[in-house]
Formats: C-alpha cells, sequence, structure tokens
C-alpha cells in the first residue's frame, strides 16, 4: 500500500499550507473547471446563449432592427424597450411567439402582442413548428389564436428540426401545407423563421 500512503502525505501535506496558497488552489481549480465548462457546454450552443449576452455581428449598413420574445423573457419592461438600440439604431419590430403545435399558446402571447403595439412598434407572430401535429391542425390553430391587424407584420412560421421519420420532400410538403393556409387567410406571403 505505498500509493495509498503517498495520497495521505500530500494530503497531510496541504493541510499544512498557508491559507493564501489553498485560495490559490481552489481559484485555479475553479478557473480550469469554468474554461472547460464554457468550452465543452457553452461554446458548442452559443446561440443559445445569446439572448443573455446579446449577438454582437448584425449585419452592416442595416438600420432597422427587431427582437423575438416569447414567455422565456418573463414580464418585459415596455416603456424602456421603447428606447433600447441595437448598434446605435432603435429596436423596431417585435416579433412575438404565439402557437406552438396544435395545441399550445404562449402564455404571454396576448399580452405581449398587445403591449408591443401600446409602445409604438411594429409586430408580428411566429408559430414554432411542431413535429407532432400535422400541418393543417397547426395553421388552423395559428389562424384562430392570432389575430393579425394592418400595419402588422406577415405571419411567421418558426422551424427549427425535420422530423427523422418522413422524407425531405414530405417534409417541405408539410411546411408549403401550412404556408398555404396561412396566406389564404391574410392575403400575403408568412415569413419563415429558422
Amino acid at each position: 500500500m505505498p500509493s495509498s500512503n503517498y495520497f495521505y502525505s500530500c494530503l497531510r501535506l496541504c493541510f499544512q499550507l498557508p491559507n493564501w496558497v489553498k485560495w490559490g488552489i481552489v481559484l485555479f481549480i475553479c478557473s480550469i473547471y469554468s474554461i472547460l465548462f464554457y468550452n465543452l457546454f457553452v461554446s458548442p450552443t452559443g446561440f443559445r446563449w445569446r439572448a443573455i449576452y446579446g449577438d454582437p455581428d448584425y449585419p452592416a449598413g442595416y438600420t432597422i432592427h427587431g427582437i423575438d420574445v416569447s414567455r422565456y423573457q418573463g414580464s418585459i419592461n415596455w416603456n424602456r424597450l421603447r428606447n433600447a438600440m441595437i448598434e446605435r439604431s432603435p429596436i423596431r419590430f417585435i416579433i412575438i411567439k404565439s402557437t406552438e403545435g396544435g395545441n399550445h399558446i404562449d402564455t404571454n402571447f396576448r399580452e405581449n402582442f398587445s403591449n408591443a403595439k401600446e409602445a409604438g412598434f411594429i409586430r408580428g407572430a411566429y408559430h414554432f413548428w411542431s413535429n407532432n401535429s400535422t400541418a393543417r391542425r397547426q395553421a388552423y390553430y395559428f389562424l384562430a389564436m392570432v389575430h393579425l391587424e394592418p400595419g402588422d407584420l406577415p405571419p411567421v412560421l418558426d422551424i427549427e428540426n425535420k422530423p427523422q421519420n418522413i422524407s425531405t420532400e414530405e417534409f417541405q410538403q408539410n411546411i408549403l401545407t401550412w404556408l398555404h393556409i396561412v396566406e389564404d387567410k391574410y392575403h400575403v406571403k408568412p415569413i419563415i423563421y429558422t
């Protein structure tokens, strides 16, 4: 058991170190942990953290900026948002999550939709595509829950992933079905947000 004795000797030596050295070791270990955590978990999915830290790479030459909001932003301070700037340009439009799938409405949609208009923003509503409902059911649910008015942005379809169990062509046809149903109602081509 020489390795066990070696371990206990090292442990005894650590307890005899001055406090400033112990704190230095703890800070070093925390720094290494933070670097590893960032590189392994945060950096590969960095786009998910943009809502917290902002996206520093906006297209050059564009002065019209907007944001999307949903229940994940919680209660929004619309007066403060009215004066918010992105790259020295004011926020002009808000796209608000309305529905998801064939039976889910964002809990903050109605409040956000109303408040965005009162705050003077151009507003829009987006439907989050779900692979668990048919295209028709999702389109008609969106139309039942969202009542766009003149001056609002065209309806938006947010598509994040394709189901593995159908072909690309079938998936495209499903998306087109949603787009055609919604276009027939509003007489404007929907925006695809992906």
